[in-house]
């Protein structure tokens, strides 16, 4: 229990701390270098030309001191920047200060994509303009000459690798040869270097990172380090490193590095402290003089062959002037030299509208999936203040976030990404994690899916009942209470009841050259080399095939299609789930109709244009743009008009000249819109409706009758289902409930990610917003992705 609470207590600061960390890369490689720019000092460049007033949200700590000066840039000309994840915060200040955007739509404007893939982008000319990150990989150099394409690449600011350890280690300070010791293995103990008895557990990261990277180079300098360190000792981004060095088993025996720009500004945590290095305190002092040993530039880069007019080349020059070095230092990075601005900048948080006004019921909590929230592992569990109550270890949410009642089962998969059931409020598993699929069918219904050893069982029905879970086995082949046990090879099936008796054989064979088969319930479809096919039911008797059909109709057929046709084969285009009528396809032209399996016959004309809509709760075909129910009724509006088109959660629709009636008979409703040459509508919520009309009238989006997007907007649920989000993609987000209630809508950059009856959670750029409906910010990460730069 006491390493849950630690832990607890360090993620609760991870929450109120943005989280951001490292881009660090390597040296370039010898060889050919990028084109270096000609400026040696940031105090020999001037402010340039037009300058624009300070934005409103960045101001000088003391109002008497020279405010900065910067290009003005309209938003829509903002030139395309990418970089690493430590230089973030200075690529969202450069925008709002240069645009005068505010923070949220500045946030939402920038997207990093990380150190290696921004220069990628930059070098293939992809949607990247201008580069602020950490020292390009080898393979960066690499690229360029393979491409052809150089890079001038310059240093604006400096930063270094840092060491850390539990504040209660009685070690202080290292040197570099005790360091190199420790991660070779030759000191595998804290008394080996003044601390008390324990041993050294030292963490390092995977090959390749930033920051091992630059362990590499600035530390062990090409002498390989210990082979020996656990894999699952080797923390897998910045943050779950500090994590570890700060709580590992609650003790003093644990070092780890990260970068010193991360750590300092916005990751801190309880319990940890940087170790001096030679007898140096890394600090903006001793980095920018060098006095700290391992120190590392960041840069900006942009392609040899930008244009010098453009407004990527401007903000290139601008970071190392004074007005530029003066953001650079205010935003707490070290600069390249002395800079006669003040050393912080106060920079207003726009975000937070207010306090968020979120209440969940007594056992609600909202869980987070830690790897997608912060990079690490396991499931927060974050009560109405977004306070991390504690964290269930070693396992994963199937989803990102989701709101429960903590005495309600919950889907949680494990390391191996298996899926069981678990009781948060128990802190057990009612289901073991076994299933490589598991979804909630309906309430307290759950179905499963894992590798049996037995080959028969197809999937597990989990059903709620008094408590616990009882489970029922679905069967491989299960139609209704028969199972078909198929040998393709044969050409056979074996049917036999739950009990496993044999009750009947088929010999596909009887009816043609057999090709395959397949379940769709509650029908065996058999499928013959010529296109035909047999329909069976659960029981293996034969309920359609082409010789039920009246030869007349055929005929019929035939002559409509040509005299000539060849093709004389029925083929299967669909099914109503009630199991009483098909619809098919004849000849070479696939002229459809509908078969009565109940009446047993043909229930169309030949010629007639028909259209199959089935679902769980609706059977409809639609023939010559008049719809009718499973039983030949014919589906008619108010005005006695038959209806057209389905449009879904009970709407039905038709077409009235230069209007569509829109109705919903059993709840008195009924829209009037001005839409023409209709393609598809869909009902996206009580009152919503999706418009698609390629030759008419175009996409639209109606609110009752109010058109409220029109264009390439686009729509996608929820995962829960009970929310939709439209979107153009660019700035206009709209959130309705199945009620078809606006909950929420925006105008800045941003990806609805969630919603439930209490919160809205958004993607703005790299960032995690919970919010309430009002916009109010109750939390915010740095998305844990970004982790690994």
């Amino acid at each position: 229990m006491k390493k849950r609470s630690r832990l607890s207590v360090v993620l609760i600061a991870a929450i109120i701390i943005m989280i951001l960390t490292s881009g660090c890369q390597s040296q370039p490689p010898s060889g050919k270098k990028p084109s270096q720019s000609t400026e040696e000092s940031v105090t020999d460049a001037s402010i340039v030309e037009n300058p624009t007033k300070p934005s409103e949200i960045i101001q000088p700590s003391e109002p008497e001191e020279k405010q900065i000066q910067a290009p003005s840039i309209p938003k829509n000309d903002y030139p395309k920047v990418d970089g690493s994840t430590a230089t973030l915060p200075l690529s969202i200040a450069l925008y709002q200060l240069v645009t005068g955007s505010d923070q949220q739509e500045a946030e939402g404007a920038i997207t990093h994509t990380k150190t290696t893939n921004a220069y990628r982008r930059l070098i293939y000319g992809y949607d990247t303009n201008l580069v602020l990150a950490y020292e390009p990989a080898p393979s960066i150099y690499e690229l360029m000459e393979k491409e052809k394409v150089n890079l001038i690449i310059k240093p604006i600011g400096k930063d270094a690798l840092v060491f850390m350890a539990n504040e209660g280690n009685p070690v202080t300070s290292l040197t570099g040869q005790e360091l190199v010791d420790i991660y070779t293995g030759k000191i595998q103990n804290w008394t080996e270097i003044g601390g008390t008895e324990k041993e050294i557990m030292a963490f390092q990261r995977p090959s390749g990172s930033g920051s091992q990277t630059l362990m590499e180079k600035l530390v062990m300098k090409d002498i390989p380090m210990n082979p020996d360190v656990p894999q699952t000792l080797i923390i897998s981004d910045m943050g779950e490193l500090i994590e570890a060095v700060a709580s590992y088993n609650n003790e003093e025996n644990a070092l780890g590095y990260s970068v010193y720009f991360y750590a300092r500004n916005m990751f801190t945590r309880p319990g940890l402290r940087f170790m001096e290095v030679e007898g140096v305190m890394p600090s903006n002092e001793t980095i920018k003089s060098g006095a700290y040993p391992y120190v590392n530039e960041f840069y900006a880069a942009i392609r040899e062959d930008e244009p010098k007019d453009s407004n990527a080349y401007k903000l290139f020059e601008w970071l190392t002037t004074p007005d530029g070095q003066a953001l650079v230092e205010g935003l707490g990075y070290v600069g390249m030299g002395e800079v006669q601005q003040p050393a912080r900048l106060q920079r207003k948080d726009e975000a937070v509208k207010g306090d968020a006004q979120i209440q969940f019921a007594e056992d609600e909590r909202l869980l987070l999936d830690c790897q997608y929230a912060y990079g690490t592992e396991g499931v927060a569990v974050l009560n109405e203040a977004m306070e991390v109550e504690r964290i269930i270890p070693n396992v994963r949410l199937g989803s990102n976030m989701k709101v429960v009642r903590l005495s309600e089962p919950i889907i949680l998969g494990n390391k191996a990404r298996s899926y069981g059931i678990y009781n948060i409020e128990k802190d057990s598993w009612m289901v073991e994690p076994e299933y490589w699929d598991l979804t909630e069918t309906g309430q307290g219904t759950y179905i499963g899916y894992k590798i049996e050893t037995d080959d028969e069982v197809l999937a597990t029905e989990l059903t709620w009942v008094d408590g616990a879970f009882e489970s029922q086995k679905k069967l491989r082949g299960q139609i209704g209470d028969k199972v078909w046990q198929v040998s393709e090879m044969e050409k056979k099936a074996v049917i036999k009841n739950m009990e496993g008796t044999i009750v009947k054989e088929v010999n596909f064979q009887e009816y043609g050259d057999y090709a395959y088969g397949y379940i769709q319930e509650p029908f065996f479809i058999a499928q013959y080399q010529d296109e035909s096919f047999v329909l069976f039911d659960c029981d293996g008797q034969v309920i359609f095939q082409k010789e039920l059909i009246d030869p007349q109709f055929i005929e019929e057929m035939r002559t409509l299609n040509s005299q000539k046709e060849t093709n004389d084969q029925i083929m299967f285009s669909g099914a109503s789930s009630d199991g009483t009528w098909i619809g098919c396809r004849y000849g070479s032209k696939q002229q459809p109709f509908i078969y009565d399996l109940q009446k047993k016959k043909v229930i169309t004309s030949p010629g007639d244009q028909i259209e199959l809509y089935t679902s769980l709760t609706e059977n409809i075909y639609i023939v010559n743009k008049e719809l009718y129910q499973s039983d030949g009724t014919k589906i008619l509006s108010t005005d006695g008009i038959p209806y057209s088109h389905v449009v879904g959660m009970g709407y039905y629709a038709y077409e009235n000249g230069t209007e569509l009636i829109v109705e919903r008979k059993e709840k008195g409703e009924r829209y009037v819109l001005p839409v023409t040459g209709m393609d598809y509508m869909d009902a996206l919520a009580d009152g919503i409706f999706y418009v698609f009309a390629m030759n008419g009238t175009g996409r639209s989006i109606y609110q009752g009758e109010t058109c409220i997007a029109k264009g390439d907007w686009s729509v996608w649920w929820l995962a829960n289902d009970k929310y939709i989000v439209i979107t153009d993609y660019q700035s206009k987000n709209i959130l309705f409930d199945k009620q078809g209630n606006i909950r929420y809508q925006s105008d800045i950059p941003e990806s609805i990610q969630y919603a439930s009856e209490e919160l809205i959670a958004t993607v703005r750029g790299n960032y995690l917003y919970v919010m309430d409906y009002e916009g109010r910010c109750a939390l915010k990460l740095l998305m844990g992705y970004m982790g690994d730069d």
